[in-house]
């Protein structure tokens, strides 16, 4: 897949993270809308599945301003080199009537050359629709001073039926402020269903250290940038939201793809999350539905500058999803059903279908859960997540709170 990339010239791209977090009043210093510069029509050839590489050294942003979708209408990728049918059969003799099974072989390669690429079966969309809407769910912040009128929102999916929940780095950073100034400051909550409604109380279980030491002063700006690089944590269920009940012995979750296989250039995809940039805060506290879209995988995005470059974020193009609140949403295979990707930054424009949104791969958690505690996602959940949990809150985030603390504090 990567054969090509030598020959590609790649020059800039910086994306900035699509604002998962909404806040009106005081934590307009953490407003976490991310946005990116529109990217030159060349820097990217059309009709490749090599992903390009993200430069995270440009740090110009412009404000909601975003790539048109002509640039996407203009791609045109080709098909995989895998799914094109032969146009010959070269191991057939020529026929002859002394030679009945040579004819026979002619016939049936002729019948060949008659066959078009056989269409790959798809998820009926409905049923992916309805899996993928009961794994999706909704992060929900409210502080202690600032009243109904100044939510924190965004989206997330649960991985693991034992209660996890990935979503963006740049969502569950809220969680590290929740005693900030003063106990239970900020009081977060994961809802579901539609309109979202509160369901369980969750906990940090891992969020990249490295994420909260490069993206911190992000915290007070306005138009906090990112490329999406490391942009994702994982939450832990610990007890419903209503008080005498208790968890099941299974939460309703989603399988997921690490491999990549089915992130290719104008695979379709089912996209689901809870986007909030058209909702006032009381529609956003007692009416926020969730949404879903298909879309088609525009372009592949590399982090590495070096080889081998992987699959780390993907483009799925302009879709009214495109929205505050809508980070950490799911992008489903309608391949396999599977997730493959998370929702975590956009190309603003005017309208949603003229905005760029973007995904991090599960490759790309996968490979950085990796690089960090020397375990991948799937070995990682098959652990003692209490511990865990346990672990993480009481070592690393105290460390990462107090970074954000200085930021906030202007230390």
């Amino acid at each position: 897949m990567f054969d090509a990339l030598s020959q590609l010239t790649i020059s800039f791209f910086q994306n900035i993270a699509l604002g998962g977090i909404w806040v009106v009043a005081f934590f307009s210093v953490i407003f976490n809308t991310y946005i990116a510069p529109q990217m030159p029509a060349d820097t990217f050839s059309s009709g490749t599945n090599t992903p390009a590489i993200i430069d995270e050294t440009d740090e110009h942003y412009v404000s909601e301003s975003q790539v048109s979708s002509s640039a996407q209408a203009d791609a045109k990728p080709e098909k995989v080199k895998n799914e094109t049918v032969p146009k010959t059969v070269k191991a057939i003799p020529e026929p002859s009537p002394a030679n009945p099974v040579s004819l026979a072989n002619e016939r049936i390669a002729e019948a060949i050359k008659q066959l078009s690429a056989p269409e790959e079966t798809l998820i009926p969309q409905a049923q992916l629709n309805e899996s993928a809407r009961e794994v999706v769910v909704n992060m929900f912040c409210l502080t202690k001073t600032s009243g109904m009128l100044e939510p924190i929102t965004g989206s997330g999916v649960i991985i693991d039926e034992k209660g996890v929940i990935l979503t963006n780095a740049h969502v569950a950073q809220y969680l590290l402020l929740k005693d900030y100034g003063i106990k239970d400051f900020l009081n977060c909550v994961i809802r579901g269903e539609s309109p979202a409604k509160p369901l369980y109380k969750a906990k940090l279980l891992y969020m990249p250290p490295t994420w909260i030491e490069k993206n911190a002063l992000n915290l007070k700006s306005q138009k906090p940038k990112g490329t999406g690089e490391d942009d994702y944590a994982l939450l832990y269920i610990i007890a419903p939201t209503r008080t005498g009940t208790t968890l099941p012995e299974t939460i309703p979750a989603t399988s997921f793809d690490v491999s990549a296989r089915d992130i290719n250039v104008d695979d379709p995809v089912l996209i689901a999350s809870y986007p909030a940039g058209f909702l006032g805060g009381i529609d956003v506290t007692k009416n926020l539905w969730i949404s879903s879209s298909i879309a088609r995988i525009v372009r592949l995005y590399t982090f590495r500058e070096i080889i081998p470059h992987t699959e780390d974020a993907f483009s799925v193009g302009g879709t009214i999803i495109a929205q505050e609140g809508a980070s950490g949403g799911g992008v489903f295979s309608l391949k396999t059903g599977k997730l493959v990707g998370l929702l975590a930054t956009s190309i603003l424009g005017g309208t949603t279908d003229e905005r760029d949104l973007r995904a991090i791969s599960l490759r790309h958690v996968n490979q950085s859960m990796q690089e960090n505690t020397g375990e991948g996602l799937e070995t990682f959940l098959s652990g003692n997540l209490k511990q865990k949990s346990a672990e993480f809150n009481s070592t690393i985030a105290p460390q990462l709170t107090q970074i954000l603390t200085d930021v906030l504090e202007g230390k």
